[in-house]
């Protein structure tokens, strides 16, 4: 997903605002391993989204 925009939004209170950069090869590498998980339908529950809610109080 992130790899379609070339890059990453991030935030930096430094510069007060968000730049867009180029993703480092960690990134990527996370980036790919996501996009397979979506490839194989590797979506949490709703019921696993309510717990892990729930475990933080949220």
């Amino acid at each position: 997903m992130l790899r379609a925009m070339s890059g990453i939004l991030r935030f930096s209170t430094r510069r007060g605002g968000a730049v867009l950069s180029p993703l480092t090869p960690e990134e990527e590498a996370e980036e790919d391993e996501a996009d397979a998980g979506v490839a194989r339908g590797g979506f949490a529950t709703d019921e696993e989204v309510r717990a892990v809610w729930a475990k933080h109080g949220l």
